[in-house]
């Protein structure tokens, strides 16, 4: 009996270890397959691009908890200002979450964007941008954009690109400045497993955005 017991300690043991290893694999795939997969369409120099009609921002909050502007946020909306003022996008839709009265991404952008003197009017405003796949997603099935630039930092580029080219849209990138990796060890951290998720849900879940609705006129939104 007792070496019955040892032999299944063992095998649970054995069965563990290869769990594990199974999960790092999996995971450095999938993280390369992004890495790859999206390459051919992003851009890294604004004289690459060409003309969009939208320029799709990725939101994330304005302010860090600690205090002081999220860099992640200050240069996504430099960026989608750069590109707005050379004619290379000519409506920036804002998409973020909205999860209640006193956290907004999509009117804190606007704002941001307004700020630095973007028309009202060329800011168009997806509150429902949940997560990366939604705003990814509704950009077509909700404001009628098939072919469009997304703006972020490249870790988050990569996995927006890679999301919607296996939902059939004609998604390009671009890189906003990027934060420093000392100070953002964290977030890449957490995009192994953002990138893990992205996988499951186009592959296996074929996922879809938690509200659509009607939808609306990018030039009358």
């Amino acid at each position: 009996m007792k070496k019955l017991g040892t032999w299944l300690l063992r095998g649970i043991g054995t069965g563990g270890i290869l769990i594990v290893i199974s999960g790092v694999l999996f995971l450095f795939y999938v993280y390369t397959e992004v890495e790859q997969e999206s390459e051919p369409y992003i851009y890294r120099d604004m004289v690459e691009l060409e003309q969009y009609d939208v320029g799709l921002v990725l939101g994330t909050s304005r302010y860090l908890r600690a205090g002081g502007e999220n860099s992640y946020f200050t240069y996504r909306i430099t960026a989608a200002e750069e590109l707005y003022r050379r004619d290379i996008i000519r409506k920036i839709l804002v998409s973020g979450d909205n999860r209640d009265v006193s956290y907004n991404e999509p009117k804190a952008m606007q704002s941001a964007l307004m700020e630095r003197g973007i028309p009202e009017e060329d800011i168009v405003l997806d509150f429902a941008g949940i997560r990366t796949l939604d705003s990814v997603v509704r950009a077509r099935e909700v404001f009628g954009q098939s072919d469009y630039l997304v703006i972020s930092q490249p870790f988050h580029v990569k996995r927006a690109v890679y999301i919607g080219r296996h939902y059939g849209i004609n998604i390009r990138g671009y890189f906003a400045e990027d934060v420093p990796v000392e100070r953002s060890l964290r977030i890449q951290m957490r995009e192994v497993f953002a990138r893990a998720r992205a996988w499951i849900d186009v592959h296996i879940l074929e996922e879809q955005p938690r509200f659509l609705g009607d939808e609306i006129d990018i030039d009358n939104p």
